[in-house]
């Protein structure tokens, strides 16, 4: 079995270069299942995520997330119209390159009977295919659906943020997905 770690009602699983293999991935993912269902489930009633971690890359630059609040909370406040915020997304996206807060994910949803296998299929892309990254499930007993994010290190790098969607295709995911 892989390296898991419960923090803070999340299960993340840590692998690298050496345990990241289709046997230790397929593991993980039969244990932790975040469907819910089957006596086989590990998952712990508080769990909000699992989580896989595939020795994702960082900036070595300190994301500033505070300064980055305190920066929107006062230009928010000067683009206020009829009660309603105005800024556009290209704004945006300057703040938060500025404060160096440039990850970005994925989203793709699906239902309690379809979850564990679009979760499985995204741990094998990220695990074993792309072989880097990040990628997490909701856990909320009260959904009838689950969110499944996968995350890119920097939303500018188009080429990068394209790729990952297209290999997202590759695995079979068909419905609309957000970025």
């Amino acid at each position: 079995m892989p390296h898991v770690r419960d923090e803070h009602n999340w299960i993340i699983c840590y692998l690298d270069e050496e345990s990241s293999t289709p046997l230790n991935v397929d593991s993980f993912t039969s244990h932790w299942r975040p469907s819910l269902n089957g006596p086989s489930n590990l998952v712990p009633p508080d769990c909000q995520w699992i989580a896989i971690n595939r020795g994702r890359s960082y900036d070595p630059r300190p994301q500033r997330i505070n300064e980055l609040n305190a920066a929107f909370k006062t230009l928010s406040q000067s683009h206020l119209r009829d009660g309603n915020i105005t800024l556009t997304v290209s704004v945006l996206d300057q703040l938060a390159c500025q404060y160096n807060v440039k990850s970005g994910k994925w989203m793709i949803f699906a239902d309690l009977d379809t979850v564990d296998s679009v979760w499985a299929d995204v741990v094998r892309l990220v695990c074993l295919h792309r072989r880097r990254g990040l990628a997490k499930v909701s856990a909320n007993r009260e959904a009838t659906d689950r969110v499944i994010c996968v995350y890119v290190d920097d939303f500018t790098d188009v080429k990068e943020v394209k790729k990952l969607r297209q290999d997202l295709r590759m695995i079979g995911v068909k419905r609309k997905i957000a970025f």
